[in-house]
């Protein structure tokens, strides 16, 4: 008996729609999907400020921390922020991770969040293969330095382009 084989050609189609499926474009900030889904590490994801160990003698404390887990921050009260941390790649094919920040003013447990900065990434790596990426960067934001006392929360953006999963 023979064995009933499917050609390759019969599989092309099938190839191509797995392919068109999970191309990319670019888009504006609100458009441009967010690393993670329901489920996993979202993209967006707030924390409270902690008040470090690092003080000014006059203004109190001089920085703030914020914890979202594998992802740390810090804010000091002259504008100077720093970040870091891993950013998981859950696909075989290739695509571009951003870190970025944004700092505001908020109730308790960061409900009712007057965000008090734009949104600005300083990290930028292509990740493939289920890559587990370091991210590390900072920024210096001096409009930061009038509201320093005010910030409670920050929020943690991880934006993506590519194969995003």
């Amino acid at each position: 008996m023979r064995k009933q084989s499917i050609p390759i050609l019969a599989l092309a189609p099938l190839l191509i729609a797995i392919l068109a499926g999970s191309s990319s474009f670019a888009a504006p900030f609100d458009e441009v999907p967010l690393a993670g889904s329901p489920g996993r590490d979202p993209g967006r994801k707030m924390a409270e400020a902690r008040k470090s160990a690092e003080w000014m003698p006059k203004a109190g404390s001089a920085r703030v921390d914020f914890d979202f887990g594998d992802i740390t921050a810090w804010l000091r009260a002259d504008g100077n922020w720093y970040t870091e941390g891993w950013v998981n790649h859950g696909a075989l094919r290739c695509a571009t991770y951003q870190l970025g920040m944004r700092f505001g003013a908020g109730s308790p447990g960061c409900s009712n969040v007057t965000w008090l900065t734009e949104p600005r990434f300083v990290t930028r790596q292509k990740h493939c293969n289920g890559a587990r990426l370091r991210h590390v960067g900072g920024d210096e934001d001096l409009s930061i330095k009038a509201d320093f006392n005010r910030i409670t929360c920050a929020e943690r953006i991880i934006k993506c382009t590519g194969t995003c999963k």
